[in-house]
């Protein structure tokens, strides 16, 4: 009889059922999204509440997508998408996305939350008809994007608030 005095690796958390959806432009304080993203970047990180809802949040091309709780309804992710003028990194004619301020709420983190929000969001893009969607990831997540197929658009680290990012691109 041999003895293992290893522990088992912790459990993974469970994964949550979650649905995904698309709030109407502009974005209200009464929505799914501006919770997760007051809570994820004005109460958590800090950022002022003029800088993390912008100009953006207001056009009317911008989209607001959120993942909540399957059962319960609560607010567990979001992020927002907007056409930008570029050329797609395959150089694909057609109109590219740039997704940002994409949030998890803590208590929802690791359970699947933000990839299945993020599947949906290129689901919905590529039906809408773009061709590619860009983000500046922060570097500490850029393992999460590349796992999603975003692939880095260059070598180059840039500071964005404060915080390193690089750009990725997804061709959908």
């Amino acid at each position: 009889m041999s003895t293992n005095s290893t522990p088992p690796a912790p459990a993974a958390p469970p994964r949550r059922a979650v649905t995904c959806s698309l709030s109407p432009s502009p974005l209200q304080p009464t929505t799914p999204g501006y919770a997760v993203r007051h809570a994820v970047f004005v109460a958590e990180q800090g950022k002022p509440l003029n800088v993390e809802f912008d100009a953006v949040d207001q056009l009317p091309t911008t989209l607001h997508y959120y993942a909540v709780d399957a059962v319960t309804n609560e607010p567990l992710a979001a992020c927002r998408v907007f056409p930008i003028d570029k050329v797609a990194e395959s150089g694909r004619p057609g109109t590219v996305a740039r997704l940002g301020r994409m949030g998890c709420v803590v208590a929802a983190r690791g359970q699947g939350c933000a990839k299945t929000l993020c599947q949906y969001v290129h689901e919905d893009l590529r039906q809408r008809g773009f061709v590619a969607v860009m983000i500046h990831a922060r570097l500490h997540k850029e393992g999460f994007y590349t796992k999603l197929g975003y692939k880095r658009t260059s070598d180059r680290i840039f500071v964005e608030v404060g915080m390193d990012h690089v750009e990725m691109e997804l061709a959908l």
